[in-house]
């Protein structure tokens, strides 16, 4: 599993060096992005509703509890009829060789950045497992949850920490710790929330995924592949949400989507 801190510090040179956007030919096509995100939203809604079914029928947790703490959301059926959860991904230990600090104030580079300007404000976003907390000491008074998730998640909360926390406790740090708020979005309803913010934003992280292959559940190993096989088509495989999200980027050539890998 890549470590998040390594796609991070991607993040965050992308958001401390962006404080304006290129002039270019390329253009944002804002309108294509909205009428996509309606209809985005009505499919999401209509996929809700298929699984709610389908779960009664078969059995199936519309969320399930991980061994980390976290929740595994029922967000599909794959291409054997099997059920399709997602869930955030670990984010623990910090990679020695970022070097994100060598673009702060005092750094070596001498560009003395730390992400606090008005240009860049919520244009940082996080789509994650459910709220961020808003009363944490770190991040307090500097983020915008535009959904309702119904808990806040200590890896939301890990995670927007690793990317704005302000230092009160110095090791505790964010990478881009002068951004004056974040933009924030547990990961259901993703697509549709991402095309409507897609205009504005700049970087998001998206430390989720799918459950795949073979998967560590407590003391047992679970294979969430198709039955009879020895590895998971979904490790590279070119997914509807793949799909979307290139469209996304294709029409919002601004805006970084930063993924982890699983």
């Amino acid at each position: 599993m890549k470590s998040i801190f390594s796609r991070v510090c991607l993040i965050m040179c992308a958001i401390l060096l962006l404080n304006h956007l290129a002039t270019a030919q390329t253009e944002t096509k804002t309108s294509i992005l909205k009428q996509a995100a309606t209809t985005q939203a009505e499919k999401e809604k209509a996929l809700s509703e298929k699984l709610r079914i389908l779960a009664t029928q078969k059995g199936w947790p519309l969320v399930m509890k991980r061994p980390n703490g976290g929740n595994a959301i029922l967000v599909g059926v794959d291409n054997a009829g099997a059920p399709l959860y997602i869930s955030t991904e670990n984010n623990i230990t910090a990679a020695a060789t970022i070097g994100t600090s060598k673009l702060w104030p005092g750094g070596p580079t001498g560009l003395n950045l730390s992400g606090s300007s008005n240009n860049v404000k919520d244009r940082l976003a996080i789509w994650d497992g459910g709220s961020v907390s808003p009363t944490h000491v770190e991040l307090a008074g500097r983020l915008i949850q535009r959904d309702n998730p119904s808990a806040v998640s200590d890896h939301s909360t890990h995670v927007a920490g690793t990317l704005i926390a302000s230092g009160v406790n110095p090791l505790a740090k964010g990478m881009s710790f002068g951004e004056q708020r974040l933009v924030c979005y547990d990961f259901t309803s993703d697509g549709s929330e991402m095309l409507n913010e897609a205009a504005n934003l700049l970087v998001s992280n998206h430390s989720y995924g799918s459950i795949s292959g073979w998967n560590l559940n407590g003391n047992t190993w679970e294979f969430w592949g198709t039955f009879d096989t020895n590895e998971d088509y979904k490790f590279g495989y070119y997914s509807a949400q793949a799909q979307l999200w290139d469209s996304i980027a294709y029409n919002a050539p601004y805006y970084l989507i930063v993924k982890s890998a699983g």
